[in-house]
């Protein structure tokens, strides 16, 4: 079965996989972290990874607070600060196209051609409703794994989960792995989502036809209902960080 155009696409998926990967090292600050290691971890894919882990949010329990606290120094670790954004249920998708914006000026003809193909660029209100739609279109012709995840689910309420997505303020964080892969899949973009949690700390979502190679970076708080908020460079900003940096 090995032809020269599979032979092709192999070893053009592997340098694409290997250049976001050295790109997402050299943007940590890390010395223990080794993007290279990440192929090796546990598949983020569908694993529950980005749901919430704490309901308790009283003022006498802190959760929020040391959440926050986390997610700052989790942030930090890859020169990065919260680019917030509103919690209005709309926040995973408009986190991903704020990034998508942000990163347009660095963008090859390619990776802008694919996306404006996508009917995105437009306002950032207009790119979240229309990057809802694409979600829920991609759901509902599932490639060979998530068809494997459906089969495991009752069909009839995950379809029904699904379609509620096409409106705005809707999420079901119980699909937060999913939306993430599913999104960096139709964007062909890879994102790392950076989260409050001290274990899983940075989830990659890596497709393998990127068309960028430098990953867009989210920020989830993981209590409460969730949270997701976009990242801003805080070198870039001129600024520094308010906490300290880990260097476990």
């Amino acid at each position: 079965m090995l032809q020269v155009e599979v032979a092709n696409i192999l070893i053009t998926q592997c340098l694409g996989t290997f250049e976001v990967l050295q790109n997402i090292n050299v943007k940590s600050l890390l010395r223990s972290f080794d993007a290279f290691d990440l192929p090796y971890a546990v598949d983020p894919k569908f694993m529950k990874v980005l749901g919430s882990v704490c309901l308790d949010l009283s003022p006498a329990s802190d959760v929020a607070g040391a959440h926050q606290r986390q997610l700052k120094r989790n942030l930090a670790a890859f020169d990065l600060e919260i680019d917030e954004v509103v919690g209005d249920g709309d926040c995973a998708f408009t986190s991903i196209i704020k990034q998508l914006h942000k990163v347009v000026p660095t963008m090859t003809e390619d990776a802008q051609a694919h996306v404006r193909s996508l009917g995105l660029l437009q306002s950032e209100t207009e790119d979240t409703f229309a990057l809802r739609q694409m979600f829920v279109d991609q759901m509902l012709e599932p490639d060979g794994e998530l068809r494997e995840f459906i089969r495991k689910s009752n069909p009839e309420i995950f379809i029904r989960n699904i379609e509620e997505f096409r409106c705005l303020g809707f999420f079901n964080n119980e699909l937060g792995d999913v939306v993430m892969n599913t999104v960096s899949s139709i964007l062909r973009n890879p994102t790392v989502v950076v989260s409050s949690s001290e274990s899983a700390y940075r989830i990659p979502f890596v497709p393998p036809d990127p068309v960028l190679k430098e990953p867009l970076y989210v920020a989830f708080t993981s209590c409460g209902p969730g949270h997701y908020d976009s990242t801003d460079s805080v070198s870039v900003a001129g600024k520094f960080p308010t906490e300290p940096r880990l260097f476990s």
